[in-house]
Order: C-alpha cells, then sequence, then structure tokens
C-alpha cells in the first residue's frame, strides 16, 4: 500500500488539489511571504499529502467491514459511490532558499551650501563711567583754598608790578611830604593816618592844607585810590567771590595809570591770568559733588585741562563743566564738546548716509561710474538690451557673461566676456571703455585716542588708535559697527576712498565720513594759566 505523507502544518486547505510544478522564474521569499507562487506550492504539497491521508484511512475501514469483500472495482456502502485508482504519491517539492536581498545603495547627502552668520561687530567705547573721577564736597572746598591761595600770590606780584604807583612805605612819605614843602607835623601825622585808612580824598585835602604841591596831593590820592582797589580785589578772593569783572575793572585802572610800555603789556598778561582763574574759581562754587555723568550732553561745555590730573581722566563739575586731565603743561580753560576735550576728532560734515541695499559679493557686475555724466547702452549674451544711468550697478551673476555695446561715434563695438568681478563703464578718448573695477576703502583712526571696533564684509577688524586700515575687493565694501552706545548696529555701502573715524557733534557718537567732508579736531582756544603751582 502507498505511504500517506504527511505535509507540512497549517491547518486544512480543502479538497484535493493534484501536485503541481514550481513555476519557472521563480524567485523565493521567506515563509513570511504572501507571494500567490508560494501559496500554490504549498497548497499543492498538502492537498496531495491530505488526499493520500484519506485514501489510507479509507483503505483500514473497508479492511474492518468483513461483510464485505475488498475489491477495487466495486463501490462501497459507504454512503457515496466512488472509484478508487491507486496512485504514487509525488516526492515532495522543496521550497527555494531565499535569495541574499541586495546591498542597499548608499546615497551620498547633497551639498549644502554653507550657512551665512551675521558677524556682530564689537561694540565700541565713548565715554566709560572708568574715565570719570568723582570730586566730594570735601575735594571741591580743596580745590577752592588753592585757588585762593594761588591768587593771593598773583596780587602780590602784581603788587610788587605796581609799587611804584602805589603810596610809598612811612618813611619815603615823610620825604615826600618835605620836599612838597610840608612841615607842620601834626599835619603829616594825619596824612599818614588818612592814605592807611585808604581815605584818598582825605589824604589830598590835608596835603593841600598843610601847603603842600597841589600836584604832588593828586598823585597821593591816586595811589591810595589804586590801593584801595588792590585791597578790595584781596578781601574778594578771600572770601571767594573774585570775578573775572573785578579783576577787569582793576585792569582798566591800571592801564590809565600807567604809561605805555613792556611793564604795563606784561601786568595786563597777568592780570589777564588772574582773571580765567577766577571764572575756575566760579565753576567750583557751583559745581555738584560727585556729578558723575550727569548733564553731559552734546552741545558745548566749559573745559578746564588740568595737568594736575591724570591724562584722560575727567571730572564732571555738573555744572556745565568738566576737567580734563593733560598730566603735563599748563592749565587751560576754554569752549568745547566732550569728545574734543577728550582729545577725540569731532566732524562737523555729514556722516556716510546708511544703507540697506543688498550689494554682490559674486559673479558678474557691471557699473556706471558715478562721474561718467552718461548712460550706457549695451547687450548681454546676445539676448537682453539694457540701458544703465550713472552711479547705478547691475548684478547679472555668476558668468561667463557676454557684454557688447557700442563705445559711441566712430569708434566702434565692443564685446567682452566676463566671468567675475565688477566692471566699470568709463569714457574714454576712445569712448566708452569697460574697466575691471577693485574697491579700496581706508578706515583712518588717526586724531582719535581708542581703537575702534567694525565688520568689513562680514569679518571683524580693528583699527588701532592713531592708525589706519586698507580694505580692497572686487565688489562694493559693507562696513558695520557699533556707534559707542549700544544701540544697534550701523551699516554703510562704501565704494572708494578713506572715511574718517569721527564723533558727530549731533549725539557724541561715532560715525564715519568721507576725507572730503568737512571736519574739525579740538585745538583749544583756551587762554593758559598756571594752576596750583605749575608755572
Amino acid at each position: 500500500m502507498p505511504m500517506a505523507y504527511a505535509g507540512p502544518p497549517g491547518g486544512f486547505f480543502g479538497g484535493f488539489a493534484p501536485p503541481q510544478p514550481p513555476t519557472p522564474g521563480y524567485r523565493s521569499h521567506s515563509s513570511s511571504s504572501s507571494s500567490p507562487s508560494v501559496a500554490n506550492d504549498v497548497l499543492s504539497i498538502v492537498g496531495g499529502a491530505f488526499g493520500a491521508f484519506n485514501q489510507a484511512n479509507n483503505n483500514q475501514n473497508h479492511n474492518h467491514n468483513h461483510a464485505y469483500s475488498h475489491n477495487n472495482g466495486y463501490s462501497y456502502n459507504n454512503g457515496y459511490n466512488r472509484s478508487y485508482q491507486p496512485r504514487t504519491v509525488p516526492a515532495p517539492n522543496v521550497i527555494p532558499s531565499p535569495a541574499p536581498a541586495p546591498k542597499p545603495v548608499q546615497i551620498q547627502p547633497k551639498k549644502n551650501k554653507a550657512p551665512v552668520v551675521t558677524v556682530k561687530p564689537k561694540a565700541n567705547v565713548m565715554f566709560t563711567s572708568a574715565r570719570f573721577l568723582s570730586l566730594t564736597a570735601a575735594n571741591l572746598q580743596q580745590i577752592n583754598d588753592e585757588v585762593i591761595e594761588q591768587q593771593e600770590n598773583d596780587l602780590d606780584e602784581a603788587e610788587e608790578k605796581l609799587k611804584d604807583h602805589l603810596p610809598p612805605d612811612e618813611a619815603t612819605l615823610l620825604d615826600q611830604m618835605n620836599n612838597s614843602g610840608i612841615t607842620d607835623r601834626a599835619k603829616k601825622m594825619e596824612i599818614l593816618d588818612a592814605v592807611k585808612d585808604g581815605d584818598a580824598d582825605r589824604a589830598r585835602r590835608l596835603w593841600v592844607e598843610a601847603n603842600g604841591r597841589s600836584t604832588d596831593a593828586r598823585e597821593l590820592e591816586k595811589k591810595v585810590d589804586l590801593q584801595n582797589q588792590l585791597n578790595e580785589l584781596r578781601e574778594r578772593n578771600r572770601n571767594g567771590d573774585l570775578s573775572r569783572r573785578d579783576l577787569k575793572n582793576f585792569a582798566n585802572s591800571v592801564r590809565d595809570k600807567m604809561g605805555a610800555g613792556r611793564d604795563r603789556d606784561e601786568l595786563m598778561d597777568h592780570l589777564d591770568k588772574m582773571a580765567d582763574r577766577a571764572d575756575l574759581q566760579d565753576l567750583l562754587n557751583n559745581a555738584t559733588p560727585n556729578a558723575g555723568t550727569m548733564g553731559l550732553g552734546s552741545g558745548s561745555l566749559s573745559v578746564i585741562y588740568n595737568p594736575n590730573m591724570p591724562e584722560g581722566k575727567v571730572v564732571n563739575l555738573g555744572n556745565g563743566t568738566v576737567m580734563v586731565g593733560t598730566d603735563r603743561g599748563e592749565l587751560e580753560i576754554g569752549q568745547a564738546t566732550l569728545a574734543e576735550a577728550l582729545g577725540m576728532k569731532v566732524a562737523q560734515g555729514e556722516p556716510e548716509p546708511e544703507s540697506d541695499a543688498k550689494i554682490p559679493t559674486s559673479g558678474v557686475v557691471l557699473r556706471n561710474s558715478k562721474s561718467s555724466q552718461g548712460s550706457v547702452s549695451y547687450v548681454v549674451n546676445s539676448k537682453y538690451s539694457y540701458e544703465m544711468q550713472p552711479g547705478h550697478i547691475q548684478s547679472l551673476g555668476n558668468g561667463p557673461w557676454t557684454v557688447a555695446y557700442d563705445r559711441g561715434g566712430s569708434f566702434g563695438e565692443a564685446k567682452y566676456t566676463l566671468d567675475k568681478g565688477t566692471y566699470e563703464f568709463r569714457p574714454s578718448e576712445n569712448g566708452w571703455n569697460l574697466y575691471a573695477k577693485k574697491f579700496e576703502v581706508v578706515i583712518d583712526n588717526s586724531g582719535n585716542p581708542g581703537e575702534f571696533h567694525y565688520v568689513v564684509n562680514n569679518v571683524a577688524k580693528t583699527v588701532a588708535s592713531n592708525s589706519t586700515q586698507t580694505h580692497t575687493s572686487e565688489y562694493p565694501i559693507e562696513v558695520r559697527f557699533d556707534r559707542g552706545d549700544g544701540n544697534g548696529t550701523k551699516r554703510k555701502v562704501l565704494s572708494d576712498g578713506r572715511y574718517e573715524v569721527a564723533v558727530s557733534p549731533q549725539d557724541n557718537l561715532w560715525d564715519l565720513y568721507s576725507a572730503d567732508a568737512e571736519r574739525s579736531v579740538a585745538t583749544g582756544n583756551a587762554a593758559t594759566i598756571s594752576l596750583f603751582g605749575n608755572d
């Protein structure tokens, strides 16, 4: 009896299905595949085995039924008739092993354009709190006392210069009385007392009453009167009230009494210096202790240049006056902005305008010079016609590009193939020409005490004090910088030339100015005086 083959497990698949050969060209997959060809193969194998299994069971049942003979040609009384033809169980089909999966294709990432990170300019310094010194009330009083002492010494010096125009000492005055014909001793004593008391009018009258010469009497009166004025200056100085007006009035009196000459000129200069110091005294008397940076605007200030303070240090007196250390020379008083007082360059013209225009940094750029005073027509790549006005540019992107144009007049046509860079139309004696353009910008920080930070074409740069930096490019140059207040960045697009770092008089902040613009540097028009013992 043929052996039944038990197919692979997986449940009942229905009635008998004859085995089928594998489909030609079939590539097997794993057992979990739902491919129809694999399912058909499995059904064929299992169905065939299942049919054989049923036949074996039927034969066993027939052998147990002894009432009937086993005749393959007869039907059995099992409820149905069936012809049985023995058949050989086919060999099981073998499912092919899965072919190895192909290696995945290695996909390379596409090239990305590098991101542009905008470089932020480093902050610039204008007037840091570290430069400012604070004066307490005691400091101010000490300075005022020193000024009073210096003024007193200068009054002594003025008195020495005026000794021939002031009343003489007692012995000399007695000799003058004798020479003038005064013999009455009592009258002489009265005249001496009147001179000591500063009573010029009484001294004159007594002199005349004593039969002295009237010219001598009037001369004595003038001398006593001048001494009184000098004594009044001393008194006002000791009280801290000596003013420029007081010294000016005294100088006028001296000028009338002294004849023209070197002595008078020297005395006038001496009194002028005292008048400047009186101004200083007045400023100190009205100063606010510990003023810090209070009240320092953009306008003009009274500036005291003090050689006894460290250079660059500043004392704000809080009343529209600053004292600036020079560490050398003599004291000077004048009018200036704070920037000028600190030795910074101050502009008087307009700064370079700000720009938000996008500037090309690659490819081909065409430009018509500002100075050309004429428009230029041209054709790009034999397809596109353009006309460019003076001072305009056109960015064509990455080349190559062909640019053709008529030179004008009888000079014919010109044609160029351009790859990258900036090219400028310029008039010449041969008509219009197209020149390769190189931009050169000089940042000039001369005349300023500190360094200046900026960013040029997105690269951070610093120009030192009293120095310059030169930048070149095939394209227009972008400069960004902080003005010194920390309130954002200013952006300029520069072509060619020298640009000076200077302080705007409008707001006391840094800006860039073309070298062609008017500008000024503090020169100091203040009078030079001696203070605190400096000669």
